[in-house]
């Protein structure tokens, strides 16, 4: 609840939409991976602000669940893939490897994962 205002807090002003522009600029993400289940704000709405923004709608989206019914409407909300939880390291990394592929973006200095 806002209290200064008195009214509840709607979930996209819990986005911070410079971090999310500062976000983008200084790391440049390859891909996103997302979790739904986060303590401030719904990976639902986080994933809809990302298909949405100009800055990331092209960036690869992985969704991340533990509810795994979950996986039809996020896809048609526009994440790249969905992998259930517990889902090990290695899957995510083969998933984003998959991805990056997919688009023409992996980069030689990416492989670090294989020389651990």
């Amino acid at each position: 609840m806002d209290e200064r205002a008195g009214t509840p807090a709607q979930p996209s002003d819990l986005i911070d939409v410079d971090a999310l522009r500062r976000a983008y600029y200084e790391l440049k993400p390859d891909v996103i991976v997302l979790d739904l289940a986060m303590p401030k704000v719904d990976g639902w709405t986080v994933l809809k602000h990302l298909r949405e923004s100009s800055w990331t709608e092209t960036i690869p989206v992985i969704v991340v669940s533990a509810v795994t019914s979950a996986r039809d409407e996020a896809l048609q909300l526009g994440c790249d893939a969905f992998l259930s939880k517990p889902c090990p390291p290695e899957v995510v990394w083969l998933q984003i490897r998959a991805l990056c592929r997919v688009r023409g973006q992996l980069r030689h200095g990416l492989d670090w994962y294989e020389r651990l």
